[in-house]
């Protein structure tokens, strides 16, 4: 079974856009995995439940400003799927993408990065932090480190350089779709803080404590 691990922070639109895509496919070949971030109302919850498609809903319940790494974290601990698509929730599978995506086998170390192209077709550069991939490996090394939440950016290339050597990473042959008009609420996105942060943990090397799963959370299922 394929997890599609997603994270949420008061993007309705976007997780109706979500819903509505997947409820096209058989729902006994995959699941989503929502990681509601903090959103503090439950529209989440009622979307979900109105839903038809096999899903769980990990509320994180700590307010921590951009805690990208700690949903990414939550999210694969829930995935039932030895398979994961990990990506942003303004990004989906194109229609071939998916039925790809739920006969895909991964060897082990075996990552896919995708190629994106917007709503209306356009050709875009590819997105650093979608990833199909084993979760097994994802754990590996290291999950995501919670010491990069607090601002924005820096989360995927912290993964990818600890993960150099040890994954393999290639193009996925199929493309996700963007909706760039899906903008997430929140504080600023100035990736300057973890830039700074990154690299004080970079020079720790090896004494280095990956920070995971630092937060409070609830869990619901729903069509399980």
């Amino acid at each position: 079974m394929l997890s599609i691990v997603l994270s949420y922070f008061r993007q309705a639109e976007a997780l109706a856009w979500q819903l509505e895509f997947l409820r096209e496919f058989p729902n006994d070949k995959f699941q989503l995995v929502l990681v509601d971030d903090a959103s503090g109302d439950e529209v989440a919850h009622e979307l979900l439940s109105a839903s038809p498609i096999k899903s769980k809903l990990i509320t994180i319940l700590d307010e921590v400003p951009w805690n990208i790494p700690g949903s990414r974290n939550w999210g694969m601990v829930f995935a039932d799927g030895a398979v994961c698509l990990r990506t942003d929730i303004d990004h989906r599978p194109t229609e071939r993408t998916m039925a790809w995506l739920l006969g895909l086998n991964l060897a082990k170390a075996e990552v896919l990065s995708f190629g994106r192209v917007s709503a209306s077709g356009e050709r875009l550069s590819p997105h650093t932090d979608s990833f199909a991939l084993r979760k097994e490996d994802y754990w590996e090394i290291g999950g995501y480190d919670e010491n990069l939440s607090g601002a924005y950016g820096q989360n995927a290339k912290d993964f990818l350089a600890r993960a150099s050597g040890r994954l393999q990473i290639q193009a996925a042959p199929y493309d996700l779709v963007l909706r760039s008009d899906f903008i997430s609420e929140g504080g600023s996105r100035s990736l300057s803080r973890n830039r700074r942060l990154l690299r004080r943990l970079n020079r720790k090397g090896r004494g280095r404590r990956i920070l995971r799963l630092a937060t409070n959370i609830s869990v619901q299922e729903f069509n399980g």
